[in-house]
């Protein structure tokens, strides 16, 4: 019901490494956490992390988004 008035064989569009690891650290919050924070807080909190990421760390969602650019080809 999302795609109402689109070319509903359009691909979804690729998504980025920083997408990638928002997921996954919103997926580890979930997990580790019994409750739940506000995007706000969840937001800036993730957002710090990725900036202090190591590039050695974030080539796993470089390469996830690669992979996900080539699907969207």
């Amino acid at each position: 019901m999302g795609r109402v008035g689109k070319d509903l064989k359009k691909p979804k569009g690729k998504t980025s490494a920083y997408a990638f690891f928002m997921q996954a650290t919103r997926d580890e919050q979930k997990k580790n956490s019994g409750k739940p924070l506000s995007f706000l807080k969840f937001s800036k909190k993730a957002s710090e992390k990725w900036k202090n990421l190591f590039d050695e760390d974030r080539k796993t969602y470089k390469k996830m988004a690669a992979n996900d650019s080539v699907r969207y080809k």
